[in-house]
C-alpha cells in the first residue's frame, strides 16, 4: 500500500502523537487528511475529534509538524520503510494485541516476520554460562527455521542475536527503543548492520530522531511479546525489563518458558546484587520497602511457581511446546526454584 507525501507526514505527526491510541490516530488520520491542518489544532480540538477528555498532556501542533519534517528527511535520506497498523504487511500476530503500534518503521526483510518467530529475552549483566547457553539456543532455533526476535541490548539480547546469525535460516529482529536511525546502544552498530546482511530487520515504533528513554525501553517490551507466540527468559532478575516482557506475553495469550540459567549458582548470586541495589536505594530513599516487594514478585521464580516451564535448550522447548509439559519436567521445574523462593 502506498501514499503520498503528505499523508505521511501527517502520519509522523500522529505517530509521535504518544497521548492519543492508535485507534484514536487512525481516527484522525481519516478526518483531518493534511499534517498542517493537525499543526493548527488545539489539545480541546484534538479530544473532541476522538471523543475523549485528555488532561495529562500538552501539545505544540507546530512542533510536531517541524519534528515530523525533521523525521520525513531522514527517512528519505536512510531509505526507511513503513507499515502501518491497517496494511496487510503489518506483522499478524503484532495486529492482535491490544495495544499494537499505530506504525512500524524499519530497514531489512519484513517478511521474515512470517516464519516462525520467537522472542528471547534476559538481562544486560549475565553469566557467562547464560552467554552460550543464549547462543546456543538462538542458533539451534535458526538452524530450525526460526526468526530471532530480541532487542538489542547488551547481554542476552546481543548473544541471541549473534547466535541466531550462527544458524542456518540466519535471520533475526532488533527492535529499538528509540528512532531507528539511532542505533541503541551505539556500540551495536556493526550487529545491526551484520542483522542486515544477512536478510535480518531493524524495528521501531518511533519516528527517526527519538531518542531512547526508559520508558520507551519498557514500551519496546510489548512489541518483543507481541511479534512471537513464545518468549523464552534466559536469565533475568526480579522486576527488570525482562520480567515485564514475559508480563505482557502472558496478558497477550503467548507461551513463556525460563531457561534453566535463571536458576544457576551464577543467577544466586546476581540475585543477591540485585536485592542489594534494591535495599541500598530504599535506604536512599529511593525505593520504599513496597517497591522492592514488588518488584520481588515479578520473578523467574514466581512466574515457575505460577506453573511457567523451566527448559534447558531448544530441543525442550520443541518438545512441550505443542503439549503439556509432562510430570517429570514439572518435578524439575519444581526442584529448580526451590532456593529461590
Amino acid at each position: 500500500m502506498q501514499i503520498n507525501d503528505v499523508e505521511y507526514k501527517l502520519c509522523l505527526m500522529l505517530a509521535d502523537t504518544t497521548f492519543l491510541t492508535t485507534k484514536e490516530k487512525i481516527t484522525l488520520q481519516n478526518k483531518i487528511k493534511t499534517p498542517e491542518k493537525l499543526s493548527l489544532m488545539t489539545l480541546d480540538d484534538i479530544c473532541f475529534s476522538v471523543g475523549r477528555t485528555i488532561k495529562t498532556t500538552s501539545w505544540n501542533g507546530k512542533k510536531s509538524l517541524e519534528k515530523a519534517n525533521y523525521s520525513y528527511n531522514i527517512i528519505k535520506k536512510l531509505d526507511i520503510k513503513s507499515t502501518f497498523n491497517e496494511w496487510d504487511d503489518f506483522p499478524l500476530l503484532l495486529k492482535e494485541i491490544t495495544d499494537a503500534p499505530y506504525v512500524l518503521f524499519y530497514r531489512g526483510n519484513l517478511s521474515c516476520l512470517n516464519e516462525k518467530c520467537l522472542s528471547i529475552v534476559g538481562s544486560r549483566k549475565i553469566s557467562y554460562s547464560a552467554k552460550l547457553a543464549t547462543e546456543l539456543f538462538a542458533k539451534e532455533a535458526s538452524d530450525d527455521n526460526t526468526t530471532i526476535v530480541s532487542g538489542l541490548a547488551f547481554g542476552v539480547d546481543s548473544y541471541a542475536h549473534k547466535g541466531a546469525l550462527l544458524g542456518k535460516y540466519g535471520k533475526t529482529v532488533a527492535i529499538l527503543p528509540s528512532g531507528i536511525d539511532l542505533i541503541t546502544p551505539a556500540t551495536h552498530k556493526k550487529l545491526a548492520m551484520r542483522i542486515l546482511e544477512n536478510e535480518g530487520l531493524i524495528m521501531s515504533e518511533y519516528i527517526p530522531g527519538t531518542p531512547a528513554q526508559a520508558f520507551r525501553y519498557v514500551h519496546r517490551n510489548r512489541i518483543l511479546a507481541g511479534l512471537s507466540s513464545a518468549t523464552i527468559v534466559i536469565q533475568a532478575q526480579a522486576g527488570s525489563g525482562s520480567m515485564i516482557t514475559a508480563e505482557f506475553a502472558l496478558d497477550y495469550n503467548r507461551d513463556v518458558y525460563f531457561h534453566s540459567e535463571c536458576f544457576s549458582k551464577e543467577s544466586l548470586i546476581l540475585k543477591d546484587i540485585n536485592l542489594n541495589e534494591l535495599n541500598k536505594k530504599v535506604a536512599l530513599k529511593k525505593l520504599t520497602d513496597k517497591d522492592v516487594k514488588n518488584k520481588m514478585q515479578r520473578s523467574p521464580a514466581k512466574f515457575v511457581q505460577d506453573g511457567a516451564v523451566v527448559i534447558n535448550s531448544y530441543s525442550d522447548y520443541c518438545m512441550i511446546k505443542d503439549s503439556c509439559p509432562s510430570e517429570e519436567i514439572c518435578k524439575k521445574s519444581q526442584e529448580q526454584i526451590e532456593l529461590f523462593l
